[in-house]
């Protein structure tokens, strides 16, 4: 019947092959925005370690900020390709470390100081106006001090920016633990060493 079209049997077959395709194809973009969509935008994290010092000079050496190329991860030692730069005060408020990496750049400025037991955070990465909120709480523990360091953000309505988010979320889960880590270790070894 479809001969007078010029359609032969396997030409059918091929179009039927198509068209399956092409409905696959747009039962993942569905499913894709579907998944995307039932994320939640705002996002949170949070992890803390107990820290072998007082929380009066843990909280002077975190406001320096040069000294985060020594106890977060981001640094050479993990990525030889690092490169900082300082812009600001050496310390408080205003101080901002400038930093490229072999696949990324950004920078990480401290925002505020509440007391002495808070330091307020933002993370900007790339050149787009991708930032992140973070948050550094100094709580006493005897002579210790249990460092607690959370990020939020919001993924905003995208789809894809949402399940990019979920993606991202534990890996930088991951790079606070393991900074918080490296911080107990230094400051163990400088609780050790004489004056």
């Amino acid at each position: 019947m479809y001969l007078w079209l010029g359609l032969t049997p396997l030409h059918l077959a091929s179009m039927s092959i198509w068209i399956i395709l092409l409905c696959i194809l747009l039962a993942v973009i569905v499913a894709f925005l579907i998944y995307g969509y039932s994320l939640p935008a705002h996002w949170r994290i949070e992890t803390s370690q107990l820290i072998p010092s007082d929380t009066a000079p843990l909280f002077q050496y975190l406001l320096q900020i040069r000294n985060w190329e020594e106890w977060t991860i981001w640094n050479r030692e993990n990525d030889s390709k690092f490169e900082f730069s300082y812009e600001g005060p050496v310390s408080g408020p205003g101080a901002t470390q400038i930093w490229k990496a072999s696949r990324y750049s950004g920078r990480t400025q401290l925002r505020t100081v509440e007391g002495g037991h808070k330091i307020g955070l933002l993370f900007v990465f790339g050149h787009s106006a991708q930032a992140i909120e973070s948050q550094l709480e100094l709580r006493p523990r005897g002579h210790d001090t249990e460092l607690v360091w959370s990020a939020s953000g919001n993924a905003g309505d995208a789809p894809a920016r949402r399940i990019m988010a979920r993606m991202f979320i534990p890996y930088m889960k991951k790079d606070f633990e393991r900074s918080l880590l490296r911080l107990q270790k230094i400051m163990a070894q400088s609780s050790q060493s004489p004056n």
